[in-house]
Order: structure tokens, then sequence, then C-alpha cells
């Protein structure tokens, strides 16, 4: 079967969004599918990382000057999106695929249009929401105004409408729609995840962080809606709670953040890693202890981040959303008060953290992409 991949984003960029599509598309692959991605003229080529040979096509690099790989929305992208639709129609027409799948909210407009356009093809047309439109702007301090808000949120229902299909990353987001075909297809463990699992310290030492300390992960955009604010200010804390503690902060915005630690001299207990590399992700799990997904119940997003803590055997501390209790069961020991104290608790009784074999096993890509294989042939 031929599948036909929009991602109107700068991919391949090593973040969730971007991670999600290759998972997705990878695994395919292995199951012997044709997929094809369509995307913006940077980014990466997953390929050179990992031992694949996925076909990516790009528009052209007209606007030059757009080098933008983090998350978030600019103006500019509307200019690009216009050019990703005439390539989407372009290799419809090339490349007759059976299924459209459109990822993010300008996907599934791109891909509605292409149909609308070439409305002789017969193919099916799914759209894979990583989130909620209007919250995801909000996060990046667009639509202060209400009627702008209203505007978008109307915008947003009218375009999860237009597939005949819908794709979910959280029981949340499915919950908030009322489309009749939805599944929801949460992220899993990455392939990354394929060789021996390596001895804590020598990756300590190959990686150059403390040898004897509690080290504690967050890996992540450094976005609101990540709930990387509250772990930020609460830090400190940590710190004066727990001395023998060394945090590992990964993501977009991790050099910024920095700054904040350096006035106060706490940097020193930090590592600061603003692009890290996905096929390195293992590595610096591996060489933890204790993971943090500060993600909320504000946000319909997924979180695929839990998925690869849970594979390096990392305890996680996180929030009872809906989605992480049917993961990790209700008798798990969610965060109630502050990180400090679920650490400590983490501390004081590692074996109420302990993952079974089966849950490791249950929750990869390798195993879920079976589920999105049926949703197609339906």
């Amino acid at each position: 079967m031929k599948i036909l991949f929009i991602a109107p984003t700068p991919y391949f960029a090593h973040r969730g969004s971007h991670v999600r599509i290759f998972e997705q598309v990878y695994n395919l692959q292995k199951n012997n599918f044709k997929p094809l991605i369509v995307t913006y003229h940077i980014g990466e080529c997953p390929n050179k990382y990992l031992q694949t040979d996925i076909s990516i096509k790009r528009i052209r690099p007209w606007i030059f000057w757009y080098k933008k790989l983090e998350a978030g929305p600019s103006w500019q992208k509307i200019i690009l999106d216009c050019q990703l639709l005439l390539l989407t129609i372009k290799h419809i027409r090339k490349y007759n695929p059976q299924v459209v799948h459109a990822h993010l909210h300008e996907g599934i407009l791109i891909g509605w249009i292409a149909k609308r356009i070439l409305f002789w093809k017969k193919f099916e047309f799914i759209g894979d929401l990583h989130g909620s439109l209007t919250e995801e702007m909000r996060s990046h301090k667009y639509l202060k105004m209400n009627f702008v808000h209203k505007l978008f949120k109307r915008l947003e229902k009218w375009l999860n409408a237009r597939p005949s299909k819908l794709i979910t990353s959280s029981a949340a987001n499915t919950d908030s729609l009322t489309s009749k075909k939805v599944l929801t297809l949460e992220d899993g463990s990455g392939s990354i995840f394929n060789t021996k699992k390596p001895e804590k310290q020598s990756m300590r030492a190959e990686l150059n962080l403390p040898l004897t300390k509690i080290i504690i992960i967050y890996t992540g955009a450094f976005l609101k809606n990540k709930g990387i604010d509250r772990l930020i200010k609460e830090i400190p804390e940590i710190f004066n709670n727990i001395p023998n503690t060394h945090f590992i902060l990964a993501g977009k915005g991790a050099n910024s953040t920095k700054k904040e630690f350096s006035i106060n001299k706490t940097d020193r207990n930090i590592t600061f890693i603003e692009d890290l590399n996905y096929v390195d992700l293992p590595k610096y799990l591996y060489a933890s202890d204790i993971a943090i997904d500060p993600k909320n119940n504000d946000t319909k997003q997924g979180s695929g981040k839990i998925y690869n803590y849970i594979a390096a055997d990392l305890p996680v501390v996180c929030f009872a959303r809906k989605q992480n209790k049917r993961l990790l069961g209700k008798n798990y020991s969610f965060m109630k008060k502050s990180f400090s104290k679920t650490i400590q608790q983490i501390l004081d009784n590692p074996e109420q953290f302990e993952y079974t074999e089966k849950l490791k096993n249950t929750h990869t890509w390798k195993k879920k992409i079976q589920t999105l294989i049926d949703f197609y042939h339906e």
C-alpha cells in the first residue's frame, strides 16, 4: 500500500511531532508499506542516523532565510504551506497513494484542498492530530484576544471534520472530538531502543556526567504547554531538599533557560543540552535515575517521552493525567504536592516504581503500528 504523509514542519528536527511521524513511517516500511513524506525545505534526513531509506520530497527554498526548526507558529509558514500544497498535489498525481495521512491541522487543510482539487482521485484521507490547535497557539502567546480565540476554535472544529478518519495522540484529545471514526494512537517507545541496556556508570563516564549523584532528566521542548515552567521554578527547592542531585535538561530552549540558573549559581548542578539527537536519547536515559514529565491536564497532547522513559526503566515523576493513569496504573504514585516530595518518595520506595516486562513490551511503536495498519484497512 502506498501512503503519502503530509508533514507541514521542518522535518526532521529531533522533537516530539517529528519522532511520531518518523516512527509511523519507519515501522510501516518494516511492514512492507510504501510511505512517502512531503515536507518543508529544511530539516535533517533521518536516514543518516538510522538504517532506513525513507523517501522525502521537499518544497523549493523560495523563503531561503526561513531556518526555524523549533515548534511554534510563524506567519511565514503560510507561504511554506502554500508551497507544500502544490507539492502535495504533484505527488498525489505522480505517486497515486491509497492513503493520504495528514499530520497536524495545517496538514489537514493542505490535504483537504488537494482532495477537492483532485476530486477524481480515489484515496483515503486521514488526519493525525497532535493536540489542540488553539491551545498550542495560546501556549506560544498567540490568540490573546477573545474573539480571535473563538474564531480559531471554530476553525479547529471545522478542520477536524474534513478527513474521513481521524487519529489522535491522546484519549483527552479524542474525548474532545465529535467525529465518528477516531483512533487514539498513543505514542510508543522508539525504534532506537534496540540494543542491550548498557551499564549506567560507563554511560555516565562517556557523557561526562557525575558518577555518584542522583541524576534526574527532562527531555522535550521548553514550552509552557509542556509544563516546564513549574519544573524550572521548583528545581532550587529540589536542590535544597535533596542536595545530592544533578539535572539533565535537554531540548529546544535549554540554553536560554541556563541563564536563569546562572544567576543563583545552581547551573553547575545541571547539564543543559539544546540539541539532543534522537538516536543519542537512550544514552542519556540509561545514565539517569529518575525522569520527569511535567505536562499537566491542560494540554490534550500525548506524551511520547514517558514511553521512552519506561523503555529505559526510569521511574517517572508525572501528573495523574488520564493517559498516564491508564498507562502506569491507578496504584502508581503520581505527583500531588511537589516534584521534590515525589522524587523523595521514589528514592525511599524504588520498588513501587518498577515496570513489568509486559508493560515495556506492549508500548512500543513496533507493536502499536499494527493498530494503525488495521485502521487503514477499515
